[in-house]
């Protein structure tokens, strides 16, 4: 793959940027973002990332387009729970890591410092993939902050991971 130019960080909601570019990850970038946007809003909900939300619900929001679910998000019928496990869906529908890019950090990871696995992430990463592990991230570190939540990043690894690292064989 060719490497991938420095970005700047991502800051932006759906609403302020530019997610209408032709590419073959573009509905999973949009996706992406607008889940982890209304997610980011309710970070401080009790076991936000942890509990599981209604399965009825989840597979009604799994069946929108992206405009009916973005009017859909903000119905208060849908838990943040039914959003989060939307999120974890969604992740494994259109997982941001290929097998092989999972199988790499997978040997190589006890070797590797933050700054080269931040590296091979950007070099490795298309910008709109790098972009959403951003978001997610950004997520990630909301949830850990808020200050009903006892999740630390260790915690949310170990639930989140599966989702991410799910490998295909």
């Amino acid at each position: 793959m060719a490497a991938r130019v420095n970005t700047p960080p991502f800051h932006g909601t759906p609403d302020n940027i530019n997610i209408s570019a032709p590419r073959s990850n573009s509905n999973a970038f949009r996706k992406t973002i607008l889940l982890a946007s209304h997610i980011r809003n309710e970070a401080h909900v009790e076991g936000v990332i942890r509990l599981a939300g209604n399965r009825n619900n989840v597979n009604t929001l799994s069946a929108l387009d992206d405009n009916a679910l973005f009017d859909a998000l903000n119905n208060p019928t849908y838990s943040v729970h039914d959003k989060v496990d939307l999120l974890k869906k969604h992740l494994r529908e259109a997982p941001i890591l290929s097998p092989t890019q999972v199988d790499y950090l997978a040997k190589n990871i006890d070797h590797m410092d933050h700054a080269a696995i931040a590296n091979y992430l950007k070099e490795n990463l298309s910008e709109r993939d790098f972009l959403r592990l951003q978001k997610l991230v950004e997520l990630f570190k909301d949830v850990v902050k808020a200050p009903t939540s006892q999740m630390t990043l260790s915690n949310i690894s170990i639930v989140i991971s599966p989702t991410l690292a799910l490998l295909r064989k």
